[in-house]
């Protein structure tokens, strides 16, 4: 086998080798260049993040970091620009895993023959069940929906509709689908009211004052109360309410209950009429009060397709492999496998059944009582919302995963349980990083656009700050090669346009001494701590604290360096 130089194209290397069986036998011309150790370095590097962009789930950030991080100070500075190095990332995963080009618009999408088939070779994306894309919430987009859903099936008349809070949806379905019994989400109402909260400024005394928590709470649970009984007991309520949350109270009577005037007559319509929202019916024939099996089938697809905005192809290979997952449910239900309640599910359900259906109490006390009876649905939708509303705040994000976790091991679902926990050890592990690691990128790229716009602008006292900052940020991630150079570039300005500026010299020097001192080569960072020191002497009193500084520095250098022992204990007692 005949091997050439790879610079043989780009630099006219004439080195070749012969080699039978792995082993060399004749040598063929000289290189005209001298060797780079870190060439071997940089080629398996590539060839890890290559093959991992192609084959894992990680995240392109997380690919590039594996790599940098086994590589040496000299093959790092070798790599190209990392902004760079992520995009060819991207494209390498994108050409691997998504062969058919991204479509430009809508307008241009062709689902091609293979993703009209799932994983199990059935019928894909030609029948029901139907996915649809939204760009919105508008009453158009759902009356074209659902004309194409009768258009399709022309006998679809549903029974029942349980959905979320959506005035526009809502509206379509009355109209296409009078005969509907459509009932609003519980989940979404304890979110819809604890929202209130937030908008209200009353999250700190919601949390702080247990009578004010639980008045608030009673609100959303006069949903399992007859319908015919709900206004009066929210009168009730209304009277012993406190006075810190009657915003809370005022935005519940006119979305949920609707004005009354002084005599108690209807004075304006609620937004949502109590017979979409009351659960008491549906609670007593043991049906579902949420719709949390789709929050639930969303968080499932959320991760199966494992990132934030993925592409039309990655999101239909996604898709078929949970209509994959779907088919195999169905078979099993077929088969007559059931999944049985959670006895706390049960339990829960008969105490809230027991409480209804008490005679001897008020409504009152029975909204009270089912407060008191740790409605789950209830607390999962305040956990829930606090995530929903603080994405970017890791402490509450932390905390509420674990509270939703602590809910879920109270109804013994253990593997829930354990998602969120381990949820909330992925955040902490992730804010740990972001703190060691990953605040240093976006500093680097602010730096590097303010330091073109200081160059454009001539401003070369800010140049040579700048530059040292970029040095200092290098050298913090280890990249010791880049850092020395951005000092050098420092030092360059300063002897060009400050000659005789010489303290502005000093932290420059100091900085170049600590890269050589952490590269072992001591020769190079002495001359440059003796430089920053001489530098102290010239301008500044002798007993300037910033010359024991350097004092101190020049015996830290001795200490490592052990052949010069004695110099190091004269610079101590310097010190």
């Amino acid at each position: 086998m005949i091997w050439c130089c790879e610079r043989k194209r780009h630099g006219h290397c004439k080195g070749r080798l012969h080699t039978i069986n792995d082993r060399v036998v004749q040598t063929i011309g000289i290189h005209n260049h001298e060797p780079r150790a870190e060439i071997a370095e940089l080629i398996t590097a590539r060839t890890q993040m290559s093959q991992d962009a192609k084959t894992s789930s990680k995240a392109t950030h997380d690919i590039i970091a594996d790599g940098v991080s086994h590589l040496s100070n000299q093959a790092v500075a070798s790599l190209p620009d990392l902004q760079n190095l992520k995009k060819t990332t991207r494209r390498i995963r994108q050409k691997a895993q998504n062969p058919y080009a991204l479509p430009a618009s809508r307008d241009t999408i062709i689902i091609p023959h293979d993703m009209t088939k799932t994983v199990a070779n059935r019928t894909f994306l030609q029948i029901l069940p139907m996915v649809a894309f939204f760009l919105g919430k508008s009453k158009k987009l759902y009356n074209e929906m659902f004309k194409w859903i009768i258009d399709m099936k022309p006998n679809f008349d549903p029974v029942n509709v349980k959905l979320d809070f959506e005035q526009a949806a809502i509206r379509t379905i009355r109209t296409k689908f009078p005969h509907a019994n459509i009932s609003g989400c519980f989940f979404h109402l304890c979110q819809s009211v604890y929202r209130a909260v937030e908008r209200f400024g009353l999250k700190a005394d919601y949390s702080a004052d247990p009578l004010l928590a639980q008045q608030i709470r009673a609100l959303p649970a006069l949903a399992l109360l007859n319908t015919d009984d709900v206004i009066d007991t929210f009168e009730e309520l209304k009277q012993q309410f406190p006075i810190q949350g009657k915003p809370v109270l005022q935005y519940f009577e006119e979305t949920y209950i609707g004005e009354r005037n002084r005599e108690g007559r209807p004075q304006k319509r609620p937004q949502f009429d109590v017979k979409l929202w009351n659960i008491h019916q549906s609670t007593l024939q043991d049906g579902h009060r949420t719709n949390n099996v789709v929050e639930g089938w969303n968080n499932r697809f959320a991760s199966l397709v494992d990132c934030a905005h993925p592409n039309i192809w990655k999101f239909l290979k996604s898709l078929k492999k949970e209509q994959s997952m779907v088919e195999a449910e169905l078979i099993q239900a077929e088969a007559g496998v059931r999944r049985p309640k959670r006895l706390v599910t049960e339990r829960q359900q008969k105490r809230i059944l027991n409480i209804l259906n008490e005679q001897s109490t008020t409504n009152l006390d029975k909204v009270t009582s089912i407060e008191k009876q740790g409605e789950y649905d209830i607390a999962l939708a305040y956990y829930r919302l606090t995530i929903e509303l603080s994405p970017d705040r890791f402490d509450l994000l932390v905390r509420s995963y674990k509270y939703i976790s602590l809910v879920y091991l109270d109804i013994h679902s253990i593997s829930y349980a354990l998602e969120y926990q381990t949820k909330a050890l992925e955040i902490q592990q992730k804010k740990l990083m972001t703190r060691l690691k990953l605040n240093y990128d976006r500093v680097l790229d602010y730096l590097l656009q303010v330091l073109n716009i200081y160059k454009e602008l001539h401003m070369y006292e800010d140049i040579s700050r700048c530059c040292d900052s970029i040095g200092e940020v290098y050298f913090r991630q280890k990249i010791k090669d880049i850092a020395i150079n951005y000092h050098f570039e420092t030092l360059k300005v300063i002897d060009e346009r400050f000659p005789s500026y010489l303290p502005y010299r000093i932290v420059s020097y100091e900085f170049v001494g600590k890269i050589y001192q952490s590269m072992r080569d001591y020769e190079q960072a002495l001359k440059y701590y003796n430089d920053a020191l001489n530098t102290k002497l010239k301008y500044e009193p002798l007993n300037d604290p910033t010359i024991v500084e350097s004092y101190e520095f020049i015996g830290g250098l001795f200490h490592q360096n052990q052949e010069i022992v004695s110099k190091q204990l004269k610079c101590m007692i310097r010190v």
